[in-house]
């Protein structure tokens, strides 16, 4: 009988502050310890590889040039999508588990006023 002995294997790496601070979240937010907080990480870190195609990176670009963060927009946009899909649920006109076709984003004037709702001319009769 062959017994295999697993080796203990201990990384130490100094964290930014930002790391740091990013690690007590993930902790914060549930993770049993550090590594699991990292190897929740690095599989957030794959997900998101499968999102960066070129389209992504000029919408990215667009979203940012407000002086923004990647971070603080995908933040906000995940919110948004998030709070519209909540209210479909809630009003009942989306099963809830069932997906949500998000149409339209209303955005708001630089004085923070809503923007117009667009006209949509009439549906046109035919004979």
């Amino acid at each position: 009988m062959t017994t295999e002995t697993k080796r203990d294997r201990r990384i130490t790496v100094r964290l930014t502050a930002d790391a740091e601070a990013a690690l007590g979240t993930l902790l914060a937010d549930g993770a049993a310890d550090a590594a699991d907080a990292v190897r929740g990480a690095l599989r957030l870190a794959a997900d998101m590889r499968q999102l960066a195609t070129a389209d992504a990176a000029d919408d990215l670009a667009v979203l940012t040039s407000c002086g923004a963060s990647a971070a603080d927009v995908v933040r906000r946009a995940v919110a948004l999508a998030a709070d519209a899909v909540r209210t479909a649920y809630d009003y009942g006109d989306v099963p809830e588990g069932q997906p949500v076709t998000l149409l339209s984003a209303r955005y708001a004037l630089a004085d923070g006023t809503p923007a117009p709702l667009p006209v949509v001319p009439p549906a046109r009769q035919t004979a």
